[in-house]
């Protein structure tokens, strides 16, 4: 004999179901949020000894557009390579600001800025010795930043062409200057800014990591991960 059920018992067990699931959703959220937490808790603790350390030349910039800038009046000297930052933020000798009216600023990234290379030997400094052999010269305002991208990139000839007044600028193009924070385009390209500036939602910020890194597919760029990165920010920052 064919038993039919009330109504009401389909309509209960289904609203329970979905108690239960949105309940779980909800624990599961959380707890790959605290874990997120976790795991950002112990970076910033790892930091902390880096930003310690007196050759660090970065600290938090009061722009919150670049998060991060060189630290002014720094000058270090190790394994026969030196570095000297200005009184104004620039891998550059010259203090004078006087002296530099009529500079020709070259904006980029670890590019231009020269990591690992002692200060003659950056793209600035290059550039200002051949053009004084050929007779000409400008002075040369470094204003590479590491990590620094298109936005930041942006910011930064702003704040320059304030200061320096240069008769040119020239932009050396890395083409992971199309990354972007606080999207899947961020990934480690800007981990100089997240020692600074802390994620608001920590799992989002790893989701986000771990969706990078994989399109990037480990250490070594390729064509295609260049590819994605140019693709997927053209209106952001191509257009702007």
């Amino acid at each position: 004999m064919l038993r039919v059920l009330p109504q009401h018992s389909f309509t209960g067990s289904f609203g329970l179901k979905l108690k239960v699931g949105v309940s779980g959703l909800i624990v599961g959220v959380l707890v790959l949020e605290a874990c997120s937490q976790g795991y950002v808790a112990i970076l910033r603790r790892n930091m902390r000894a880096v930003l310690s350390n007196p050759a660090y030349y970065y600290q938090q910039s009061t722009n919150m557009i670049l998060g991060y800038e060189l630290r002014p009046n720094t000058k270090l000297c190790h394994d026969n390579k030196s570095l000297t930052i200005n009184r104004f933020g620039a891998r550059s000798l010259c203090d004078d600001i006087a002296s530099l009216a009529n500079s020709i600023c070259i904006l980029g990234d670890s590019i231009v800025f020269g990591t690992g290379l002692s200060q003659e030997h950056t793209i600035s400094d290059c550039l200002e010795r051949d053009l004084r052999l050929r007779g000409y010269h400008v002075p040369i305002v470094n204003l590479g930043v590491p990590g620094y991208n298109h936005e930041e990139l942006l910011e930064r000839l702003r704040e320059s062409l304030h200061l320096y007044r240069p008769c040119g600028v020239v932009y050396v193009l890395n083409l992971n200057d199309f990354c972007r924070r606080n999207t899947i385009y961020e990934g480690a390209d800007n981990g100089l800014y997240r020692m600074y500036i802390r994620p608001k939602v920590a799992s989002l910020w790893l989701i986000r990591k771990v969706v990078y890194r994989l399109r990037k597919g480990g250490a070594v760029v390729s064509t295609s991960w260049y590819r994605w990165i140019y693709e997927g920010n053209w209106e952001k920052c191509v257009r702007r």
